[in-house]
């Protein structure tokens, strides 16, 4: 990843922007988190794929963490992550908390009411972990039974199950749990994203499959309703680091 030249190329970019949001009352985002030094960044306390944190080291990895560092880095700051619950966590827009939210947020209609979107920066493929022999092509095959989650799995995409007859659903946050849970029977199937379902997967007892009637998830970055110059930068940024991780693979 060209990190470097994205960051130098959009400085100039942002700069530009923000000079033309200065004086204007109505939107001073770029110039308020310049002048503070520091970008703050709601995210969930679930990790992902595309966030966790290095249980050594304690920073940020994956791809979500690599685009908050360009955005601080093209604007000059430094980053500051406050953490909150999964339902609650783009709250601290609402409350002035925060620049910016990030954390697999899917691309939902609802999210213009009180706050700006980006363009999608990434996907998640959500998938079902079953024992072998059981198909699970469609979801109604879960009617009246008991199916585990993924703790990291957006909440959009979790409701989308509450929808089959009588389901009944299961949280969990270890993998351990949810193989001695499915070999006992206590659940039928486990939803998730694709690395818990491919080390599911190796342990050998389990299939795996798409989550058909999931919709496929769409990733954005949330900014208070008053940022829209921020978020037209970040729209470039987006772009560019989508661009350049083609060029890369």
């Amino acid at each position: 990843m060209k990190k470097k030249s994205i960051g130098m190329a959009l400085f100039v970019l942002l700069f530009g922007v923000m000079t033309m949001g200065c004086g204007k009352k109505e939107d001073q985002s770029i110039t308020m988190i310049r002048s503070g030094g520091v970008l703050r960044v709601a995210v969930p306390d679930t990790e992902s794929i595309l966030f966790y944190q290095d249980r050594e080291t304690g920073d940020y990895q994956g791809e979500e963490a690599e685009l908050v560092t360009l955005i601080a880095d093209t604007l000059g700051v430094s980053v500051q992550y406050l953490s909150a619950d999964r339902e609650n966590f783009t709250g601290k827009l609402s409350t002035g908390e925060a620049d910016i939210a990030i954390g697999s947020i899917m691309d939902c209609s609802y999210l213009t009411q009180n706050h700006l979107y980006s363009t999608s920066y990434g996907s998640g493929y959500v998938y079902v972990v079953t024992l072998k022999g059981l198909y699970a092509g469609d979801l109604t095959v879960f009617s009246n039974k008991t199916v585990g989650i993924s703790t990291q799995l957006a909440p959009e995409s979790a409701n989308e199950l509450y929808a089959v007859d009588g389901i009944s659903i299961q949280s969990y946050d270890n993998i351990d749990s949810v193989s001695a849970d499915l070999l006992g029977g206590k659940i039928t199937g486990y939803v998730c994203y694709q690395p818990e379902a491919e080390a599911l997967l190796e342990r050998g007892d389990y299939q795996v499959q798409d989550a058909a009637g999931v919709e496929r998830e769409k990733y954005v970055i949330l900014a208070p309703a008053g940022s829209a110059k921020l978020m037209e930068g970040i729209n470039v940024i987006i772009r560019q680091y989508l661009t350049e991780s083609q060029e890369d693979s």
